[in-house]
């Protein structure tokens, strides 16, 4: 039972892990994975271990915009929100300049003032778009990442743990002949080197 492990607590009626307390994801680990993780495995799992709220697989579409829009609609409509509100908060953050990082991998992200928790969209794209990366690589790959303006520590966690996975598992995902291998390796317990 998840209340027994020292460190965890109950907020909002989901359960989360003090910053502090190593042991506590030691045993979270141990009943997920029906062993004893060596400390690496455990810096590695943190580090790139994502589950998203919504998996869009192979999408088409041809630009950015396009892009953008499927997106906002897919969250919307998981999350209950205005999609032209989503919309408009996603544009007013590339407005400051392209959430592309590199290496075909993009992170939209922004804050919603009614947002009760972070969603977390993961894309992969039929076709490459141009999305004004810094290396100007087309975009296949894609995390959504909308939070709460009140809650910007579960949001901004949220935008990390999506870049170091998209880079750890870009061309696996890439490779993902179906939504079940992109969720395969989201559930896949990662040993790569850190």
């Amino acid at each position: 039972h998840l209340a027994s492990i020292p460190g965890l607590t109950m907020i909002g009626g989901a359960h989360r892990l003090r910053r502090d307390n190593t042991r506590a994801l030691f045993h979270l680990m141990t009943r997920a994975i029906g062993s004893h993780p060596t400390p690496h495995e455990c810096r590695q799992m943190t580090k790139t271990s994502m589950t998203p709220d919504i998996v869009a697989f192979n999408l088409a579409v041809t630009s950015k915009k396009q892009l953008l829009q499927s997106l906002s609609e897919r969250v919307a409509q998981h999350g209950g929100l205005c999609e032209r509100m989503v919309m408009d908060a996603i544009m007013k953050r590339e407005k400051l300049g392209s959430t592309g990082i590199g290496e075909g991998i993009a992170l939209p992200h922004a804050t919603l003032p009614k947002l009760s928790a972070t969603i977390t969209l993961l894309a992969t794209l039929e076709s490459s778009v141009e999305f004004d990366s810094p290396d100007g690589d087309a975009v296949d790959l894609v995390a959504l990442v909308l939070g709460n303006q009140e809650d910007s520590s579960s949001y901004l966690a949220s935008i990390k743990t999506a870049s170091q996975f998209l880079k750890a598992r870009g061309n696996a995902l890439r490779d993902a002949d179906n939504e079940a291998a992109v969720r395969q390796l989201l559930d896949s317990r990662l040993t790569a080197a850190a």
